[in-house]
């Protein structure tokens, strides 16, 4: 799904047409519902696989450093983050949900 400013939209119709039907369509596009999108970046980047080495001393077993798949370009986990802590299979995502960047 492609998502479009609403604002650019109305400025261009502005642009080219000051008429009713123009004010008629400002008021339908204006009253179309809005969605939260993380705006896409120039950038291209990748998962990587990242081991966190910091010594510690696990209380249990069970509680070892974290490895999971990182954003090349900001470094960041992506938000359902146990999705995807196995090493043989990096996030399906094509573009990082934190900084946009399209992922090859």
């Amino acid at each position: 799904m492609k998502y479009t400013n609403k604002e650019k939209v109305i400025e261009l119709l502005y642009k080219f047409h000051v008429d009713k039907a123009c004010e008629d369509c400002v008021d339908a596009i204006e009253c179309l519902p809005s969605e939260d999108v993380v705006e896409r970046s120039d950038k291209t980047g990748h998962w990587v696989w990242e081991v966190d080495e910091t010594p510690s001393t696990p209380v249990s077993p069970y509680e070892l450093n974290y490895a999971g798949w990182v954003c090349s370009c900001c470094h960041e986990f992506p938000n359902d983050i146990c999705e995807w802590d196995n090493p043989n299979e990096p996030p399906t995502y094509k573009y990082c949900p934190n900084c946009g960047a399209k992922m090859k």
